[in-house]
């Protein structure tokens, strides 16, 4: 299993455990962005599991340096999501 496999499920659980807490514990607007990390972190792993069944080394590698790039992109906004939620005092009620 390829470290980019590893990434995106392990990205798909924390996507998954933030959605669960922000629809346990804030109103309904606050989970969009979990679910928007959610189903971009699942096109991820299927377009790495179907991209790992081609035979074609050059695109092959140019399509998994995109696909980590968006990764990348959607880490960087889900910190800066979770800084946004701190910065307004939100987490108190996790307490």
């Amino acid at each position: 299993m390829s470290i980019e496999t590893i990434l995106v499920r392990s990205l798909i659980v924390l996507a998954l455990i933030f959605l669960i807490l922000a629809l346990t514990f804030y109103p309904p607007q606050y989970a969009v962005p979990p679910f928007i990390f959610l189903v971009f972190f699942i096109i991820a792993h299927f377009l790495l599991a179907a991209d790992s069944k081609k035979e074609t080394k050059g695109l092959h590698k140019i399509s998994i340096k995109i696909v980590i790039f968006f990764l990348a992109v959607a880490v960087t906004g889900a910190f800066v999501g979770l800084c946004l939620f701190w910065q307004r005092g939100q987490f108190w009620r996790l307490l």
